[in-house]
């Protein structure tokens, strides 16, 4: 964070997952990744899962972003 600080860098990219990483000033950002499965089962149940997934994150970063100290940045 200092370092960023002192180069004046406007984004900092602290990685994805984990919670912890708020006390530290960084609020969640969504990441994509790509992926193929082979297997049309193995990939509709996937599908299936990851369709609940990303209603369940989008309400815990919405919450989470909610509750925050930090202000948004309105530029």
């Amino acid at each position: 964070m200092e370092a960023a600080i002192e180069l004046n860098l406007d984004n900092v990219e602290a990685g994805a997952q984990g919670e912890h990483k708020i006390q530290r000033g960084y609020l969640p950002v969504t990441t994509y990744s790509c992926h193929y499965i082979l297997d049309e089962g193995f990939r509709k149940v996937i599908s299936d899962f990851l369709v609940r997934e990303r209603a369940q994150l989008e309400l815990v970063m919405k919450l989470l972003h909610e509750s925050s100290p930090f202000k948004e940045n309105d530029t």
